[in-house]
């Protein structure tokens, strides 16, 4: 007998996973009445049935889909579309389980499913050996938002795993690497353009638990972040500067901070990494005492505030808000220092560069299901 998230083989010999298969019927087309799933096991009167991983189409097919069509009249030969006249975001995007309500230092451990859409980026060390080196957030089906500064220059994508749909990093599920985007203007001398994205070898199967957070797009009603702000962070960083990592997620609230105090605090420093001072493209948060903020390992992990807009036409009965991501979590002065905030990549100032990567419109989010 096969459990949630076993390896499994479809009647055909395809290579599966064992989902509930209400969440497989939502994504997987052929499962259809008179095409009989393979079941794993049984969740009382609820099948485990074997879901066919889903492969990346090819670059070419991905290209052809994004292409824009030419439309032309009279008094214009050609039209493109203007990326942010509308939400790309995934329907059902940023939502979680009522009631499910990072390591982070002074922060606390997180209620499981509270932050579906968080992944840990880890280094295999052995066979079935893996370290974790950064945070991430699920950000459509096959990819995971990240820092640039998480991975060597030209770093082979096969060395990396990712890991979701769980707190404890030994319970994760364990996804291939199959690319890693940093981005074009990222260098490792300084902290400038500190992004990436990581594509997954399969596709991942959304569920209650495992879910993709909402990027800041303008129409979505929002989400105008305010100097502060609350804000929230999570990671398996380390607890305090030089201190133990942990194996569980944990969690903080942080406040928004401007970018002038930002700056007068990265100043004193004299940074190399930051010739430019802390500019737009960042956003720093902290707290007035420095005791909470993220750590090493934290790195990668995302910025998130809560809107009470839905990105849903429907709202669920248990719906507790949409969480957008607006920040990457980038550097700071060791860890929780008073009068050093971390600063974290701003993401709203990389959207065209992320959607020339990720489709968002191919991945689709199910209801929560209220049990």
């Amino acid at each position: 007998e096969l459990e949630e998230n076993d390896d499994c083989f479809t009647y055909d010999g395809s290579k599966g996973k064992c989902y509930p298969i209400t969440s497989c019927i939502s994504y997987y087309k052929p499962l259809l009445p008179k095409v009989k799933p393979k079941v794993c096991s049984w969740d009382g009167d609820t099948p485990q049935v074997c879901c066919p991983l889903v492969k990346k189409p090819s670059l070419e097919q991905t290209l052809r889909t994004l292409k824009p069509e030419k439309v032309s009249n009279e008094h214009t030969s050609e039209v493109l579309p203007d990326l942010h006249r509308f939400s790309p975001n995934i329907l059902r995007c940023g939502t979680r389980k009522n009631g499910a309500s990072f390591y982070i230092v002074g922060g606390n451990i997180a209620y499981q499913a509270k932050w579906p859409w968080i992944a840990s980026i880890m280094i295999k060390r052995g066979e079935s050996e893996f370290e974790h080196i950064c945070g991430g957030n699920i950000i459509s089906d096959f990819f995971i938002l990240t820092a640039a500064h998480c991975f060597p220059q030209n770093a082979d994508a096969t060395k990396f795993m990712v890991g979701i749909g769980d707190n404890r990093l030994e319970n994760t599920t364990k996804f291939q690497v199959e690319q890693i985007y940093t981005h074009p203007n990222y260098t490792s001398r300084l902290h400038y353009n500190d992004i990436a994205l990581v594509q997954l070898e399969y596709g991942i199967r959304f569920t209650d638990t495992i879910r993709p957070i909402c990027l800041p797009f303008s129409k979505d009603g929002k989400i105008e972040a305010t100097f502060g702000d609350e804000a929230s962070i999570a990671g398996w960083g380390h607890e305090s500067y030089g201190g133990q990592t942990t194996n569980l997620l944990r969690e903080a609230s942080v406040n928004l901070i401007s970018l002038d105090q930002c700056n007068k605090s990265y100043a004193r420093l004299k940074s190399s990494k930051l010739t430019n001072g802390v500019t737009e493209k960042f956003i720093c948060a902290g707290t007035e005492d420095g005791s909470r903020d993220s750590c090493s390992g934290d790195s990668g992990g995302p910025l998130v505030i809560k809107s009470n807009f839905s990105s849903s036409a429907e709202t669920d009965s248990n719906f507790d808000g949409t969480y957008y991501q607006i920040g990457v979590i980038s550097f700071g002065y060791q860890c929780a220092l008073k009068d050093f905030p971390g600063v974290y990549t701003k993401v709203d100032s990389y959207l065209d560069w992320i959607l020339s990567h990720v489709d968002l419109s191919e991945s689709l989010t199910p209801p929560i299901i209220e049990l």
